[in-house]
């Protein structure tokens, strides 16, 4: 049976001899995620180098500026992810936090960011844990950097998108109060720190790199709006979709005539199956409607003396498909 390689792990925390000793070097095995995602690679010289040129094309976010100083790929996903202790940049990580309540607002606070040229992003929030469909986000590196950009940010908002729109200051990631505890009480263990310094001495990075997301990534990200609006039911989503539905709605038989509906459904199948024009279809009613009525025959019984009431669905229900298939009629 093969065992997931974190199991075999375990004994790294047993101090087992050598194997106890290899694990307090084993940085691959904390690393591998994001080797496999093929963001680092290790150069000849045995030192851990950031790959160029590695843009995401399936993200949720649109990146107006990057904050330059964080280094969320390795912090956030290896550090906090797979080793389970906050570093020390994510402590002093202080986030603006906008919660747009539809997608033209989020639209809106695009420009607002485009606008502040502040290290931000914004887009769809498809965690299953966040309440809210959309969010932006501005980075800070103190409490007091935070706040200061918390006004500007808060301003900015209620001018061009409204005072009703949340906007809060938080510490680090929503996940790592979640997992750890408020963030007041967030500390850097000795043992937290011992690995921070031993990764830091081996990875070279310069830091989150600019994206300059090209226009199609964009317009991908974009159209993946739109979809997420219309799947939360927020109709602002028409506004770009030239005030069209994005997918048609189906037809409705809830409510109206009964009758007009049948007369509607026998024009639609008269020219889905045998290419009858609606108008030639009403012509022809309106010449045998009246010879009809004047020997007391209803359109059910005309249909029975043509010979296709057996046909029709709305006449033999369940047994609809197995007429057909004996007509050899492909419905």
């Amino acid at each position: 049976m093969n065992v997931p390689e974190r199991f075999l792990n375990i004994a790294q925390d047993e101090g087992q001899g050598k194997f106890s000793e290899w694990s307090d070097h084993d940085i691959i095995y904390y690393l591998e995620p994001i080797f496999a995602r093929g963001g680092y690679r290790i150069n000849g010289r045995g030192l851990i180098v950031r790959r160029e040129g590695t843009m995401t094309w399936h993200t949720p976010w649109i990146h107006v500026k990057q904050a330059t100083k964080k280094r969320c790929q390795m912090d956030h996903h290896v550090l906090f992810n797979h080793m389970h202790f906050i570093p020390k940049r994510c402590q002093e990580c202080w986030k603006v936090v906008v919660g747009p309540d539809t997608l033209e607002e989020l639209f809106a606070l695009l420009d607002v960011e485009y606008a502040l040229n502040l290290p931000s992003k914004c887009g769809i929030e498809v965690r299953n844990y966040t309440p809210r469909h959309y969010g932006g986000y501005f980075y800070n590196n103190s409490l007091d950097e935070g706040r200061e950009c918390y006004e500007t940010v808060r301003k900015a908002v209620d001018e061009h998108i409204g005072k009703h729109v949340s906007v809060i200051l938080k510490r680090g990631c929503t996940e790592m109060e979640l997992s750890i505890g408020p963030s007041p009480y967030w500390k850097v263990t000795p043992e937290a720190e011992r690995w921070e310094s031993y990764i830091e001495d081996r990875i070279i990075d310069d830091g989150n790199f600019e994206p300059n997301q090209p226009e199609y990534i964009k317009a991908h990200i974009f159209k993946k709006w739109v979809r997420w609006a219309l799947s939360n039911g927020d109709q602002t989503y028409k506004k770009y979709t030239g005030g069209k539905p994005l997918f048609p709605p189906p037809v409705m038989y809830h409510d109206g005539d009964v009758e007009a509906m049948k007369d509607d459904l026998a024009r639609a199948r008269a020219h889905g199956l045998c290419g009858v024009e609606p108008e030639k279809f009403d012509a022809f009613f309106q010449e045998v409607a009246p010879v009809a009525e004047k020997h007391g025959i209803n359109r059910a019984a005309m249909g029975t003396m043509l010979g296709y009431n057996e046909f029709n669905p709305l006449s033999i229900g369940g047994e609809a498909e197995q007429v057909w298939e004996q007509k050899g009629v492909d419905g």
